[in-house]
C-alpha cells in the first residue's frame, strides 16, 4: 500500500492502495492513512483497490471509515485488474468507481469452510476424545460430519454477514433482493464480471487514468 503526501498537501490530491487480500493489517494501514488525510485535510482521495477479497470484519471497518470521510472529502475509488468480494465491499464506501475495461469485479458473497478428515482418520485408527463446555463449542471439527443444527447456525452466520454486504452493494446499483434477470439470477450473486457488463451500474466510468476534477476536487 503507498499513500505518498506531497508537501503542499492541501492541493494535492492523497492515494491509498489496496493490493491483496484484506486482513488486519490491511485494515491497520488503511485506517491509519484514512486519518492522515482526514488531519491533513486533503480535499480528495483516490483509493486503488487491486484485491480479490478477505475477511468481513475488516472490509466493513474500511468501509464504514470511508464513509464517514465521504463526508468530508470526495472520494474515487479505482479498480485495478481485480476487485472482488471485500475489494467491492471497500469500494461501495466511494462516491465513485471507475474500472478498466479487463477489470473482474463482482463475486459478492461470503464462505465458511472446514475440512472432514473423518474418514481418513478411521483408516489410520485415530479418534479423539472431546469435553466441552457446550454442544457447539467443537462446531467444524474436523474429524466428524456436520450436525443439521450446526449447520443452521453456520448457514444463519453466512446469511447475516452476507446481509451487511449486500445492502450497501444493492443501494449502490439500484437492484432490490427480489431482482432477477431471464435466467433468474440475482445482479448481485457470487459471480465475477467484467465491467462493460450493464449489470454493473455501480461503475461510474470504464477508465482510471483520467479523472474529471468535478470528481475529485481541485
Amino acid at each position: 500500500m503507498i499513500w505518498p503526501f506531497k508537501p503542499r498537501y492541501r492541493k494535492q490530491i492523497a492515494r491509498i492502495e489496496v493490493t491483496g487480500a484484506i486482513a488486519g493489517e490491511t485494515r491497520k494501514r488503511v485506517l491509519e492513512a484514512l486519518k492522515t488525510v482526514e488531519e491533513r485535510k486533503f480535499p480528495a482521495l483516490l483509493l486503488r483497490i487491486d484485491s480479490p477479497g478477505g475477511t468481513v470484519g475488516d472490509s466493513q471497518e474500511i468501509y464504514s471509515a470511508l464513509k464517514r470521510l465521504g463526508e468530508k472529502i470526495k472520494i474515487v475509488a479505482s479498480f485495478g485488474n481485480i476487485s472482488a468480494s471485500g475489494g467491492v465491499y471497500i469500494g461501495m464506501g466511494a462516491q465513485h468507481i471507475v474500472a478498466n475495461p479487463g477489470t473482474i469485479t463482482g463475486s459478492i458473497g461470503v464462505i465458511i469452510r472446514g475440512n472432514n478428515l473423518e474418514g481418513l482418520l478411521e483408516k489410520v485408527g485415530v479418534s479423539f476424545q472431546v469435553i466441552k463446555s457446550g454442544p457447539y463449542k467443537d462446531i467444524l471439527a474436523f474429524d466428524r460430519q456436520l450436525t443439521e443444527p450446526e449447520q443452521q447456525i453456520l448457514q444463519d452466520l453466512i446469511d447475516s454477514s452476507y446481509q451487511r454486504f449486500y445492502r450497501p452493494a444493492s443501494l449502490r446499483i439500484g437492484f432490490g433482493r427480489s431482482t432477477r434477470n431471464r435466467r433468474g439470477r440475482s445482479p448481485l450473486d457470487c459471480r465475477t464480471r467484467r465491467p462493460r457488463s450493464r449489470k454493473n451500474r455501480m461503475l461510474h466510468s470504464r477508465k482510471t487514468k483520467t479523472f474529471p476534477k468535478s470528481r475529485l476536487g481541485e
